[in-house]
Formats: C-alpha cells, structure tokens, sequence
C-alpha cells in the first residue's frame, strides 16, 4: 500500500514537473516569436490598406463633386479619409472661420441690393403719403400704399423662392450624403461583429436619410410657404385679420420639427448605447474565447484579431469624420446665409418703423422674418441629428477592441 501511494505520488510530481516545462517553453516561444513594433505597425498598415481598397468610394466622390467645394475635396474623399488615418489631415479654427466668414459676406451681398430697395420704397411711400394726405382722398392713398406694398411683395417673393430651392437643394444633398455614407458605415460595423448596434442604427439611418428629409419638404416648407402668403395678405389691409391663423401654421411647423427631432434623439441614444454595450461584452467575450480555448494558437490568433479590429476601427471612426466634414461644406452656407436674409429683414423692419406712418410695410417684413427662421431651425436639426448618429457609430465598439 504504502508503495502504491510513493508511486502514485511520484507520477503526480513530475506530471506536475512537464506541465512547468512545457508552460516555460511555450512562454519562451511566444517571446522568441512575439512581432516587434515595426512588425505589428506594418501588419496594421496593411489591414487598413486592405480595408481601404475594398471600400467603393464612387457614390462620395460623385456627391463631393456636386456639393463639396473645390478646396476641401480636392484630392477627393479617399485621399482625405487617406490623410486623416495618416494623420496628416488638419482643419483649424482659421479654415472654419474664413468659412463662416465667405458665407456672411456672401448672404450680404445677395441680401444688401433687395433690403436697399425695400427700404427705399417705404421711404417713398411714407413722403408720398405725407406729401399728399391733404389733397388726396384714402382711397387714392391705399392705392399709392397697394402699389409701393406690391413692390415690396415681389422682391420678397424673388429672394424668398432662391431661399426655399436652396433648402430643398440642401436637404437633398443631405439625404444624398446619408444614403452614401450610412451603408458604408455599417458594413464596418457588422465587419466588426456589431451585429446589436448594426440592427439599431440601419432603422434609425433609414430614417433620418429619408424621413425626416420627407417630413421637412411636404409638412414644413408647405407650412412656411402659408405661412409668408397669410402674413403678406394680412398686412394689405388693416381690415384683414390673418394673424392667429398665420401663427397656426407657424406652431405646426415648429410642433413637427421638435418632434421629430426629439423622438428621434432619444430613440437613438437609448438604441445606441444599448446595442454598444452588448456588442462591447460580445467582442470581448470572442476575444477571451479564441485566447483561452484554442490550444498554445490562441494568444496569436487574438493579436491578429485585434490587428484586424483595429484597422477596420482606424476606417469607420476616420470615415465618419470625413462624412461630418463633408455635411459641414454642404450645410454651413445655407444655414448662415438664411440667417443673415432672417437678420436683415429684422434689421430693414426696424429701421422703416419709425419712418413710415403705415406700420403694415414694417409688420410684413418683421412677420416674414419670424418665419424664415424655421429654415434655419429645419436645416441645423437636420445637420445636428446626423452628427449626433455619426458620433455614436464613431464611438460603437472601440472599447472592445482598443
């Protein structure tokens, strides 16, 4: 018995003896072949290269092409995708600002001959009636104030149609981007094994790439287009009374655009945050998995997923900023030149209030400037709520991987 025990206890040392000598020896293999930094740097190049060459590119070019300025899509936007996984890429505080800036100056002088001439033909209509409200009977003067009213009426219409066409080639253009941009961000994303937040966000571009793009052309340009008409017609005659329906239209305008907007942000981020969770646990529990399970291979085979992860990661989260940039040269000379047209009607009501005795020239122009503000609140929530789900799909499984 007791040499039974001594014989069984001798087997277990050195069965216990090969197991440290075969963990030793495999430590020392996996130093002795472990990749260098340059190794794993040129690994991960040629990853993204790869990655890189398979993406089709063509849609965004054509959309560069039609929207973009020449300055910034230049080389094209495989080239600036290219240079901003380079590093290379830099967009300052100085570039944003002569941005904005160009379209200031360019909304002013689009804005500055139509103001000039409004304000001129109030000033006429004011010395007209002044000059003769002692000869002239009131029908002879509402007729003076018809026509000076009707002058006013076309310039606007000439300035408040270029306005419309431009947000309708802008929204476009937007939906065009997202219906470009969006497939190719989530075939990164399922290429990453983000199968949670792929079923989250294809809905969710859906419809913002066309949805919210339909709700703003037929629900609230139709809406700010009654809305001009009512306030014009009101303004005629102090004997029509439009106000309140003109507001309606307003708040229906206003009540579509908060909710769709708000909707649709909340929905997003509680769907977005969820499916990055899940797919964070999902892709470390893969990478524990292929490490632990698969026999002395394991631990190379999850660097070469984290290589792999990491190159796909480097492509979406680089094209993603691409595509803000890209949303950014579309949107920012629309939005600030309806501002400064916004602006500067405020501005020409303001100064014709004091000089015309007829307050309805001065009430039109201010009324027109309430509503052309919907443009600008259509048009930034648009642009906000795709930044908003670009963020997002930039932030999606980088703590899985990185």
């Amino acid at each position: 018995m007791k040499k039974t025990l001594l014989f069984l206890l001798l087997i277990s040392f050195a069965a216990i003896l090969t197991c440290f000598s075969f963990t030793a020896e495999a430590e020392e293999d996996d130093k002795q072949q472990g990749l260098t930094e340059e190794e794993v740097y040129d690994e991960l190049q040629n990853n993204v290269n790869d990655g890189m060459d398979a993406i089709d590119f063509t849609e965004l070019e054509e959309w560069a092409k039609e929207y973009g300025t020449d300055k910034t899509f230049s080389q094209g936007v495989k080239e600036l995708v290219q240079s901003v996984l380079d590093g290379e890429f830099s967009l300052g505080a100085e570039q944003f600002t002569s941005i904005i800036l160009n379209a200031v100056t360019g909304g002013i002088k689009t804005c500055v001959p139509a103001f000039a001439a409004i304000f001129a033909i109030a000033v006429m209509t004011s010395m007209m009636q002044g000059l003769s409200s002692g000869f002239l009977r009131n029908n002879t003067r509402e007729i003076v104030h018809f026509a000076c009213y009707a002058a006013i009426i076309v310039i606007l219409s000439v300035q408040i149609t270029a306005i419309i066409v431009r947000v309708e080639q802008t929204i476009e253009g937007m939906c065009s981007l997202m219906q470009a941009v969006f497939p190719i961000l989530l075939t990164l994303i399922t290429a990453l094994g983000s199968a949670s937040a792929a079923g989250v966000y294809s809905p969710l571009m859906a419809i913002l790439s066309t949805g919210i793009g339909t709700i703003i052309s037929s629900l609230v340009l139709p809406c700010f287009v009654a809305a001009v008409v009512l306030s014009i017609v009101g303004n005629m005659s102090s004997n029509i009374k439009l106000g309140r329906l003109t507001k309606f239209f307003k708040s229906v305008a206003v009540f579509v655009l908060a909710g769709a907007f708000s909707l649709f942000a909340a929905f997003l981020t509680m769907q977005g945050l969820a499916g990055g969770i899940a797919d964070s646990i999902s892709i470390k529990t893969a990478k524990f998995a292929v490490q632990s399970y698969i026999p002395i291979l394991g631990g190379y085979l999850s660097d070469g997923l984290d290589l792999a992860l990491t190159g796909i990661i480097l492509i979406k989260n680089s094209l993603g900023l691409v595509s803000v940039i890209m949303l950014f040269a579309a949107v920012a000379v629309p939005i600030v030149q309806t501002a400064v047209f916004t602006l500067g009607l405020k501005l020409t009501a303001g100064l014709c209030e004091p000089i015309c005795s007829d307050k309805r020239i001065s009430d039109l122009l201010y009324g027109v400037s309430k509503n052309t503000s919907l443009l600008t609140a259509a048009l930034a929530g648009m642009a906000f709520m795709f930044v908003i789900l670009v963020m997002l799909i930039i932030g999606t499984c980088n703590a899985g991987v990185i």
